[in-house]
């Protein structure tokens, strides 16, 4: 249960991988739905809840030997995520977890390693709509994780509200990002890990918009970042 979107994978073991069988998104923006007091507003948690009782239909309809529904940063944060979460588990049918950002980042990873054979030191970088994740790790084995409270849903509301992105809200936007992350640079350099990789849909927009319209080299590079920026 993520900040901009819920998203619902069923998986089957298949020898040593995990054969997804039925996925489901619903890009609710349950981030945008917290007020200045930081509780979610009525409108977002009646959004949210019709979002889950159609999670629940879906997985009604299969044979499911374990389930595990979790909620990440804007369940972590409201105020009133007490109030939200009875309501919640009842129209999903099942409990729900809210997990740390560093155990969020634990599974991003984990998904990510579970996809490439290489015994490599990789840097991943989970970028939601509530938190960022870095994690640096080699083959399976994870060394470094944390989570950064910074996500395109706040940052979009604080810096691009009426939805214009022009230079000067672009270079405050940056500015905010940077204080959040630069004390964490030295465990994250590069000389630490030898390739990079993005999960998950922010990560896949970018990637959507550089390939689709020819941008810079036409790859998720820093040129072609440089050229989308401009």
């Amino acid at each position: 249960l993520g900040s901009n979107s819920f998203r619902l994978h069923i998986g089957r073991h298949d020898g040593d991988t995990i054969r997804i069988i039925k996925s489901a998104r619903d890009p609710i923006r349950l981030g945008a739905g917290l007020d200045s007091k930081g509780n979610l507003t009525a409108a977002a948690m009646e959004s949210a809840i019709e979002s889950l009782g159609r999670f629940n239909s879906i997985l009604s309809s299969y044979p499911l030997s374990a389930v595990r529904v979790v909620a990440t940063n804007t369940i972590r944060i409201a105020k009133n995520a007490a109030v939200f979460l009875p309501a919640a588990e009842a129209a999903i049918g099942y409990p729900i977890e809210i997990i740390s950002g560093e155990e969020e980042g634990r599974l991003i990873y984990m998904g990510v390693a579970s996809t490439l054979s290489q015994n490599e030191r990789r840097l991943v970088l989970d970028i939601g709509g509530g938190s960022t994740e870095l994690i640096l790790g080699k083959g399976p084995k994870i060394e470094q994780v944390e989570s950064f409270s910074i996500g395109t849903v706040p940052q979009s509301l604080a810096f691009f509200a009426n939805g214009v992105i022009d230079a000067a809200a672009f270079d405050a936007a940056i500015l905010s990002a940077r204080s959040r992350f630069e004390d964490a640079v030295p465990l994250y350099k590069s000389d630490l890990w030898s390739n990079a990789y993005g999960s998950s849909g922010t990560m896949r927009a970018i990637a959507d918009a550089v390939s689709k319209n020819g941008v810079g080299d036409g790859l998720l590079t820093l040129k072609s970042l440089e050229a989308l920026k401009r």
